[in-house]
């Protein structure tokens, strides 16, 4: 090797050695977000197998966690469910635990534990890394959906179970419609507001009227908004109750039983992925976030189509 060489390799060598450990940092990083991932795909498998009990669910789900964490051989897990407390083995009561609520209905019926049974470095929230508490409040959160939805199909199931099978053909779109009053007003009208909109588009003139009258409304109280506080406003989807309740009976005037029934199911299936939907419409959303949501969506049992 020449003078020249031995120059400019020398600057080289120290610049890599000074950025080994930010390389080293980089890495570590990474296959911590890979771990998290990884157990919340797990998680997403467990929860997307119908032969498996909620408890048998839950168990899978308590074995899976500590891998997913930053010090697993140290960690252990337990989730509390109304009656029912599922731990690790040899799970031992810990003051290092971080937790998330298992909210269902704006109830909070348990919680998601994970704890380490050893005192470890400090970090973003107590020995817990910031990632940690999205990932477990993300896995609270979907084991509250699948709760959620396992009661919606048994209530379901019993509601139709319960109707004579001839009337229950004839009105399936009515057991729904009722359904969902009692369990997810917020979705029927969602879905209120998209059966209005077909029903303009197929050329029912009352449904064209109807979305009148509230475009109108809207358009008068942002012209007057900041004046006097005047009884003025007439939008019918200001009211639910009544909107549905007329958005339904156009329906069921112009539309055959079969019709309303597609449509409405269509479109409760078309809200289990619109947590894909939100990450990609959203121009700001990290390229993580929606890697993750096209994983949850691979995961699910939502029909590809």
């Amino acid at each position: 090797m020449g003078e020249a060489d031995e120059v400019s390799f020398w600057p080289a060598l120290n610049h890599m050695n000074r950025d080994e450990p930010q390389v080293a940092a980089i890495l570590h990083d990474l296959q911590e977000r890979a771990k998290e991932l990884n157990c919340l795909y797990r998680v997403d498998e467990l929860l997307n197998r119908p032969e498996l009990s909620l408890e048998q669910i839950l168990r899978g789900i308590v074995e899976i966690l500590p891998p997913g964490w930053h010090y697993p051989h140290d960690c252990q897990a337990r989730i509390v469910f109304e009656a029912k407390i599922i731990e690790s083995s040899n799970f031992r009561p810990s003051e290092w635990v971080q937790s998330a609520n298992i909210v269902v209905q704006g109830e909070a019926l348990g919680t998601v534990e994970v704890s380490y049974r050893e005192q470890m470095p400090r970090s973003d929230e107590g020995p817990f890394l910031k990632e940690e508490r999205k990932l477990i409040q993300t896995i609270a959160d979907r084991i509250a959906e699948h709760i959620m939805q396992c009661r919606l199909k048994a209530a379901f199931a019993g509601l139709t179970a319960a109707v004579d099978e001839h009337a229950a053909k004839k009105n399936e779109w009515r057991i729904v419609l009722e359904f969902l009053r009692d369990t997810d007003p917020v979705l029927l009208q969602r879905i209120s507001r998209k059966l209005i909109n077909h029903l303009s588009w197929s050329g029912v003139t009352e449904a064209r009227e109807l979305l009148q009258r509230g475009s109108v409304a809207n358009a008068i109280e942002a012209a007057v908004s900041g004046g006097e506080n005047q009884p003025i406003r007439t939008d019918p989807n200001s009211r639910p109750a009544e909107f549905t309740n007329e958005v339904f009976r156009m329906a069921s005037e112009h539309l055959s039983d079969n019709e309303i029934l597609a449509c409405v199911t269509t479109w409760i299936k078309e809200e289990k992925c619109s947590f894909l939907l939100h990450a990609l419409e959203q121009l700001d959303t990290p390229l993580g976030d929606i890697i993750e949501a096209l994983e949850r969506y691979r995961h699910s049992d939502i029909d590809e189509h």
